[in-house]
């Protein structure tokens, strides 16, 4: 389901925390958290591409101030491509359990699958209990990511709102998009008709795997009206890169910007400068974007 450009913004470091809880499905336990509570964040009026930061500032020259609906229930499956107890899955869970209104289930592969696209088990794969790095309960899947959001929903019954697959160890722009099992994950289930955002960030650079765990709540919470399982009819899903900006900068923003399609699987490398000191505008795709330091947004077909 192709959701509309990006332009409003919420910091999850401003977002109120509750309690949390925990239920059970096919004999796996499936540890859940919810929160609520009402959110005023700005939207850049401007047109053109818009540019907004994970802090609730924006590039733009007009903002106006808007009331976001965070109290819309969400059940949001996160699972990933590096391991169950991969530090960029536990931000991001970490973030969400920070959000109003959403119950968080944790899927994810028992062992890192970095890789491994939407590969899948035949016959299926087994799961069992496991933790994320923070302690938070969860189900590891002894399988690939497509295997985990299977299971999720074959096994355990689940029913999610929207899957967030990562944060990644790694960016996973132009090429790399076919082959990562973040973005695996999360195509797996938009081809099921769930809503899906995949996240990646610099290889283990926890500062950008949480500045993309705050962009991931940004999305959510902009376009909570139209997830939903089932709802996402074409099929598409929404990859998030976020730049490893040197210290004394920062990520500029998020664009929206197409995948890469100039650069080869084995250039990509060559290729990023991640420079958030970068004062260039308008990047033509992805890559570009992360080399001028802002994060991208990526609409992502099911079938690459």
């Amino acid at each position: 389901m192709r959701v509309p450009r990006l332009v409003l913004v919420l910091s999850a470091a401003s977002l109120i925390a509750a309690c949390s809880s925990s239920g059970s499905s096919s004999g796996t336990t499936v540890a859940t958290t919810t929160t609520s509570a009402a959110v005023t964040t700005t939207s850049p009026s401007s047109a053109g591409t818009s540019t907004t930061s994970p802090s609730g500032a924006s590039t733009s020259a007009a903002d106006t101030t808007t009331t976001l609906d965070t109290t819309t229930k969400l059940t949001v499956l996160v699972t990933n491509d590096d391991g169950i107890a991969a530090p960029g899955l536990d931000a991001v869970v970490t973030a969400l359990q920070a959000t109003p209104n959403i119950t968080v289930v944790v899927v994810a592969p028992a062992t890192n699958q970095s890789g491994t696209g939407d590969r899948s088990t035949p016959g299926g794969a087994k799961g069992h209990e496991a933790t994320t790095k923070s302690g938070v309960k969860g189900t590891a899947v002894d399988g690939f990511p497509a295997d985990a959001v299977a299971y999720a929903i074959d096994t355990l019954k689940l029913h999610p709102d929207l899957v967030v697959s990562g944060a990644n160890s790694g960016v996973n722009v132009g090429p790399l998009a076919a082959v990562s099992g973040t973005v695996g994950a999360a195509r797996t289930a938009a081809r099921r008709g769930v809503p899906a955002i995949a996240v990646s960030a610099g290889i283990n650079d926890g500062i950008s795997a949480a500045a993309g765990a705050r962009f991931v709540v940004d999305e959510i919470n902009a376009h909570r009206a139209s997830y939903g399982f089932d709802k996402n009819t074409d099929h598409t899903s929404v990859s998030i890169n976020v730049p490893t900006c040197a210290a004394g900068t920062s990520v500029r923003g998020i664009v929206d910007a197409p995948l890469s399609t100039t650069v080869k699987l084995n250039e990509i490398g060559k290729f990023l400068t991640d420079d958030c000191s970068a004062t260039a505008t308008n990047p033509v795709d992805d890559i570009t974007a992360l080399n001028i330091g802002f994060a991208a947004r990526t609409i992502v077909p099911a079938d690459l």
